[in-house]
């Protein structure tokens, strides 16, 4: 398979996740073996910040990539979307430090925007990833913020596979999400009717601890239109398994910061951002082993 940009520019903008205000982010083709680089159009010079496993910087809730002084967060939902659509080269400017988080922190207004302009073959084939033996990876659920209130083990485990399959299992005892199990053949059609929409959410519980602590100051306006899980009411899903496929998409976002596409199968079991940045070290070291 050839690898692939976009024919022309494509605009998203939104509120904010992580700080205060709203956001653009302008996405331009780029010429073969490019990868993903993000653009801080902002900053004197534009710097540049190339999608690699030692640009990693993961903090509360989301992704960020940071290289020098400039840095850009929640970079997982429109890296997911890159990945998704099978896009292997693109230049992600944004006119501030994070991407803009709009409908409740899915994938789809990346993916229209991406796919509104068209997305078209370039002549070098595509430079695959590819796992050739088991890796895996464990830690506690959650991170420093939730421990408390999410003590599990958490696991990933990457195996080798003849194409990009996800698996992921969410558990969230007494509460409406329960248990959910996913899997993914990551393909452009199951990303955009399978994946893409899936919001992202936050419990009450938490939200409320971060209110005590007065740490609300972590979020902007995105967080009003993320859905918020109570203990005792329903969940009003958009699609079934949303939070497990939310779940997913996160995996697959974070999975892009190798800097190129991969091959083989990945199951999460009740993982987040930063057991995937773990995987994503992990596997980036057996890479540079088996090719010095």
């Amino acid at each position: 398979m050839k690898q692939q940009t976009i024919r022309a520019t494509a605009t998203v903008s939104g509120p904010l996740l992580h700080a205060p205000g709203s956001a653009t982010v302008v996405f331009s083709p780029a010429a073969e073996d490019t990868g993903w680089v993000f653009i801080r159009s902002d900053l004197p010079g534009n710097p540049q910040i190339p999608c690699r496993p030692e640009n990693i910087d993961v903090r509360y809730r989301w992704t960020t990539v940071r290289r020098g002084e400039a840095s850009v967060s929640v970079v997982e939902h429109v890296l997911a979307a890159c990945r998704g659509l099978e896009i292997d080269n693109l230049f992600i400017s944004v006119d501030t430090d994070g991407i803009p988080m709009p409908d409740g922190g899915s994938a789809k207004p990346f993916v229209d925007a991406l796919s509104g302009v068209g997305i078209i073959c370039q002549a070098k084939p595509r430079n695959l990833l590819t796992i050739d033996r088991p890796v895996f990876v464990a830690g506690s659920r959650g991170d420093p913020m939730t421990e408390k209130i999410a003590s599990s083990q958490s696991y990933i485990v990457a195996l080798p596979g003849n194409g990009f399959e996800v698996i992921y299992v969410l558990e969230y005892p007494n509460t409406p999400l329960g248990t959910q199990i996913v899997k993914f053949d990551v393909n452009p059609d199951a990303f955009v009717r399978e994946i893409a929409p899936a919001r992202s959410f936050i419990t009450s519980w938490e939200l409320n601890r971060l209110q005590n602590e007065q740490a609300t100051a972590l979020f902007g306006p995105a967080i009003d239109e993320v859905p918020i899980v109570h203990p005792n009411h329903n969940f009003v899903q958009r699609l079934s398994l949303e939070a497990a496929r939310h779940k997913a998409l996160d995996l697959i976002g974070d999975l892009a910061l190798l800097g190129r596409p991969i091959q083989g199968t990945f199951i999460g079991i009740r993982s987040g951002h930063r057991l995937n940045r773990e995987l994503v070290l992990s596997l980036a070291r057996q890479f540079e082993e088996a090719n010095p």
